[in-house]
């Protein structure tokens, strides 16, 4: 009996051991990745959605089961929503609600976020839109009205109209400062890409079952101006004089189409619906992957500028802010920088990355976040191509 008890004792005395052990483990883990950049780091698991950076590139908003804010400079965590209950509760007897879109108001007072929640089988779920005051991070109003996933989010110039789009193809506008639902579209049409916003922050457009592509005023709500396109065709970016449309069929060729006569300025074939493209933040220029190569056109004539012969295909594709250079993804976790206007290769950026959410935090610094169950964020000087930091989204 004596035997038995010592070896239940050691049993479980091993099992402390190893627990410790792991536990200290981790612990060297997340410290070594914290201090010295560790390429193991090992975050919480946890589906990392979306990013935004405010404009004067200090602060960090981030979106998956909760919501974060850091301050870029530190790292430091600024506020994290697991402190409010607020969501938690509203959202009670469904699922944790998940944050599907970020945005900032272009007046820099106010972000933001839209969440799910789903509920027993056959049920819609709740889909919330939550306005935030950005300096005290306390919630102002929520907006309700859509029944499926919000994944799109556009706010006006002036800051006082938003513009959502759910899966199931509902857009809505709505008025920030009462909370008001102005206008509802109901495209009848499933959204695959966000919503297409003109230069200027005023205009949007939406596709109707039909193939009607209808270019938007945000503030008054009115059509500008419509074109009939394919049903097959989506909308992918218009230019700077909101007179062209760049569209893409359902297979492998992509259009620019004027908006007024409603002809066909260039096609172009081997780039597929699941390529990646970037219009430029002035609205005057594209790049798209192709089968030959990334091809740089100009937006509003559809005429080809460039193309540069790369020798990998790329998961994803990225103006810098000033347009002068892009960034590359390629399908090993390599962001390289390139010249816009030249094509040569500036350098790789240091480390490796996983496939997410981006974005620039001024025109130094970019910003990625590992989507998926990684949650690990990583900020890269885009000058120096140097890893800045990396650390957990939690």
């Amino acid at each position: 009996m004596k035997s038995v008890k010592t070896i239940i004792l050691s049993i479980v005395g091993s099992g402390a051991m190893i627990a410790l052990v792991l536990g200290i483990m981790y612990g060297i883990n997340r410290l070594g990745g914290l201090l010295w950049r560790d390429e193991a780091l090992v975050c919480r698991k946890e589906r990392l959605n979306a990013l935004a950076v405010t404009a004067n590139g200090n602060t960090l908003i981030t979106g998956g089961r909760q919501i974060r804010l850091w301050d870029i400079a530190t790292g430091k965590k600024l506020y994290d929503s697991t402190t409010d209950r607020s969501m938690a509760e509203k959202m009670a007897g469904l699922s944790p609600p998940t944050v599907s879109a970020l945005a900032i108001t272009p007046d820099q007072r106010m972000f933001i976020s839209a969440a799910s929640s789903v509920g027993a089988i056959g049920s819609q779920g709740v889909h919330e839109i939550q306005v935030w005051d950005l300096a005290s991070r306390q919630p102002i109003r929520t907006l309700k009205g859509h029944r499926d996933r919000v994944r799109f989010l556009a706010v006006s110039r002036d800051s006082q109209t938003l513009i959502s789009q759910d899966d199931s193809g509902v857009i809505q506008r709505w008025n920030l400062a009462t909370g008001q639902m102005q206008q509802t579209w109901n495209t009848e049409v499933a959204q695959r890409f966000p919503i297409v916003t003109s230069a200027d922050g005023r205009g949007f457009t939406s596709m109707g079952k039909d193939g009607t592509i209808t270019l938007w005023d945000m503030t008054t709500g009115k059509a500008v101006s419509t074109l009939k396109a394919d049903p097959s065709h989506t909308p992918l970016g218009v230019s700077a004089n909101n007179q062209t449309l760049l569209l893409q069929n359902a297979g492998d060729v992509k259009r620019f189409r004027s908006i007024t006569a409603g002809a066909t300025l260039q096609t172009l074939k081997g780039s597929y619906i699941e390529s990646p493209f970037a219009v430029s933040p002035d609205h005057k220029q594209v790049l798209i992957m192709t089968d030959a190569g990334i091809k740089r056109y100009d937006l509003i004539t559809g005429q080809k500028l460039q193309t540069f012969n790369t020798d990998h295909v790329y998961n994803a594709i990225a103006f810098t802010p000033d347009a002068s250079s892009f960034l590359t993804l390629d399908k090993q976790g390599n962001y390289a920088l390139w010249n816009s206007a030249t094509g040569a290769k500036i350098h790789q950026l240091e480390g490796k990355s996983g496939w997410g959410a981006q974005a620039f935090a001024g025109t130094r610094i970019l910003v990625n976040a590992t989507n998926h169950t990684g949650n690990r964020i990583t900020l890269w000087d885009l000058q120096s191509g140097k890893r800045i930091r990396r650390f957990c989204n939690e």
